[in-house]
């Protein structure tokens, strides 16, 4: 592209991006809602029917809005369940969801106490919800994602004053007294197997069944005795939480359960497309921002590619390596030997990431082919490090509808674990597959790939938590980012230590963010 066509097209990719972060600003207040702190620490946020209201202004005088605690699973946050309940605001429920012990900014680690730590957490919500003088507390309606759906259904069954339950890809037979009223179980299609028949299963016994016909309510919703299991066409065990059908079945349930809502509004979340606007132009104004760091850059010399070929199998021996290294560790029975790192699951995935990282590397340390002077120039670290702190300020802020990717103080040091134990990885990944003919476009991406299928492998094989299989997606599309600015960076400032920095970096970042921490 021509010079001055790419300068018009920079100029305008950031007219767009600051025109959508205003559209996002302004929608964001579309609905009311506003961060609370409940008691034992629990960071929350609580979404209200209306659009937002002036600062410290109180909700109307006498309403009694009928509640839903809403719940994320494993890896999410307040973020992530943020369209869900904007979504049922609209639809006139005040709406609490928050971050459970070890997620999102709670401080707490995660499974101090097992299943009595998520209790205890829904202790705290459901006390706050009933102690408000704008919510009816014999209205309340508890869902969860899930792990949160596994926990808000064994919840209801021994709380007998919930009105209402609702589990999402999660929901099985609890242990508790109770039988868990008006519950409405409700998974995708793409929902992993064990996940969708645990539904049935638990719908059935509730419904006193042998099975149960899939969108057939059972029972008498004004006797609490309602249950209905849903299956959600076309979507998987992440994109259920961002359907707009999804939202529309809960509010039916909730409508049918809890009465229905005050002044219900379309079931629209009008941040999303200012988000997906932003993105867009976030991929051409990053290359803009390359391209005028480029000239402060050092630059190296990218290295020649004889045989891609065989440099893709050294990287693929070196993955299947690690996995096999780690096949034998009992992380059940001990914390193994990456268990210095305060992530659940984070932390055998970014032992994995070592592993195979030095499985690579160090064969081409021996050899001279990963010179390790590179990192002496200051201006490498500088370069990856403003590359980072764009992405996080652009990139966390446009999240928002989806995930919440900001890092809380405690996540700092895992953070920096997984900044550390994952650059050999992407160290190696870059010496020995970027070059700066053709080669270096499609051999570094066949290298992502090849680790995304040995983890997927791994994962079928037991050598890996399960969990990082649904989590495959969100993985893909990660990697696919970095390529794409590290295929930028061998063209304008080619340099693989600085390609190799912001990927690590980058790893840091979204592994500290979402992974839950534990105890160190």
């Amino acid at each position: 592209m021509p010079p001055v066509s790419r300068r018009w097209l920079y100029l305008a990719a950031a007219a767009l991006l600051a025109i959508a972060l205003i559209g996002l600003n302004r929608a964001v207040k579309g609905v009311a809602h506003q961060r609370v702190a409940i008691s034992n620490g629990i960071p929350a946020v609580v979404y209200e029917p209306g659009p937002q209201r002036p600062f410290a202004a109180p909700p109307p005088e006498g309403v009694k809005w009928p509640v839903l605690v809403l719940a994320h699973g494993f890896t999410g946050n307040t973020g992530m369940m943020s369209q869900l309940g904007r979504r049922l605001a609209r639809a006139g429920y005040a709406v609490i969801t928050f971050d459970f012990e070890g997620h999102g900014e709670n401080p707490h680690p995660f499974g101090r106490s097992g299943r009595l730590g998520l209790r205890a957490d829904l202790d705290a919500v459901l006390l706050y919800a009933r102690t408000q003088p704008h919510y009816d507390p014999e209205r309340i309606a508890i869902a969860g994602h899930s792990m949160g759906g596994f926990a808000v259904v064994d919840y209801a069954s021994r709380d007998p004053g919930v009105s209402a339950v609702i589990g999402i890809s999660g929901g099985a037979i609890p242990s508790g007294p109770y039988t868990p009223p008006n519950t409405l179980l409700i998974f995708a299609s793409g929902d992993p197997e064990f996940l969708r028949d645990a539904s049935r299963e638990a719908g059935a016994h509730f419904a006193g069944l042998d099975r149960v016909v899939l969108d057939r309510t059972y029972g008498d919703a004004s006797r609490g005795t309602a249950v209905r299991v849903s299956e959600v066409e076309g979507l998987d065990h992440i994109t259920i939480l961002y359907s707009t059908e999804t939202a529309r079945r809960m509010a039916e349930w909730l409508g049918a359960t809890l009465g229905p809502g005050a002044a219900p509004e379309e079931l629209s979340d009008g941040r999303v497309l200012w988000s997906g606007l932003a993105f867009l132009a976030f991929l051409v104004v990053f290359c803009a921002l390359v391209d005028a760091l480029a000239p402060l850059l050092p630059r190296s010399e990218l290295p020649v590619l004889p045989h891609p070929w065989r440099a893709l199998g050294m990287l693929l021996a070196s993955q299947v390596g690690a996995a096999l290294l780690l096949a034998g560790v009992d992380t059940l029975g001990s914390s193994g030997p990456f268990g210095f790192v305060p992530l659940v699951v984070g932390g055998e995935l970014l032992g994995f990431y070592a592993l195979g990282g030095l499985l690579l590397a160090l064969p081409l340390a021996r050899r001279g082919a990963l010179p390790a002077r590179g990192l002496r120039d200051l201006r490498v670290w500088a370069g990856a490090a403003a590359l980072l702190g764009f992405s996080y300020l652009v990139l966390g802020t446009i999240a928002q509808p989806f995930a919440s990717l900001w890092l809380a103080p405690h996540r700092l040091g895992p953070a920096g674990l997984g900044f550390v134990l994952s650059l050999p990885l992407f160290a190696g990944l870059e010496w020995s597959l970027r070059s700066g003919d053709r080669t270096g476009v499609w051999a570094p991406l066949l290298g992502k790939l090849a680790v995304l299928v040995v983890i997927a492998l791994s994962v079928m094989a037991g050598l890996l938590p399960s969990v990082l299989l649904l989590a495959l997606g969100a993985f893909a599309l990660i990697f696919a980012l970095l390529e794409l600015f590290c295929w930028r960076l061998s063209r304008a400032a080619p340099n693989p230590w600085i390609a190799a920095l912001l990927q690590a970096l980058w790893t840091g970042w979204i592994t500290g963010a979402i992974f839950p921490v534990i105890a160190a």
